[in-house]
């Protein structure tokens, strides 16, 4: 597809891939990950809803399994990941293609007020948006556009340090336990 993002040539880069040997999809890790192991599985054909009629029933049954083993691998490759969130938020125009994130959950404890509450992962989702948005306003207008770029660098070269780091611990998990 044209405007697709999951279609581009781009799409995904070589350090975000997990799987990308089967035939209907692709276990990638998230390219701006709300948290450590935030993951996306992608149908490697343009679709853009599950009860789409023309989608092949053995990429459903895969997509189904992976899904499965996939949220297995990564809730035991973190002692503090408690289950994993699966979304699919195929609404946007950018992503109109079928995939789901799959988001690790943790007790995040926090204290107001002298009170110990646990932000859901919807809370988490949103004040992550919420952050990253602040952040960038905040440096253009309190640095220098040369500072202001340069920090905004220094965060994405981390991200993507990060990303890596959290590929390889899922990979070494997968092999280590033979669910690949």
């Amino acid at each position: 597809m044209n405007n697709c993002l999951f279609c581009s040539e781009e799409f995904p880069y070589p350090f975000q891939i997990i799987q990308s040997h089967f035939q209907y999809r692709i276990l990638i890790h998230d390219i701006n990950p709300m948290c450590d192991f935030h993951c996306l599985l992608v149908l490697k054909e343009h679709h853009h809803w599950i009860d789409d009629n023309s989608i092949d029933k053995k990429a459903i049954d895969e997509l189904w399994e992976a899904l499965h083993v996939s949220t297995k691998v990564i809730r035991d490759s973190s002692k503090e990941i408690k289950t994993v969130q699966i979304l699919s938020l195929n609404s946007w125009e950018e992503s109109k293609h079928l995939h789901f994130h799959l988001i690790p959950i943790q007790e995040y404890p926090t204290k107001i007020n002298d009170r110990s509450i646990s932000w859901s992962w919807i809370t988490s989702l949103a004040m992550n948006e919420i952050t990253i948005d602040c952040l960038n306003d905040y440096l253009i207008k309190r640095c220098w556009i040369k500072w202001a770029d340069q920090i905004k660098e220094d965060i994405n070269n981390h991200t993507i340090q990060r990303v890596k780091d959290n590929i390889e611990i899922l990979n070494n998990f997968m092999s280590n336990h033979g669910r690949i």
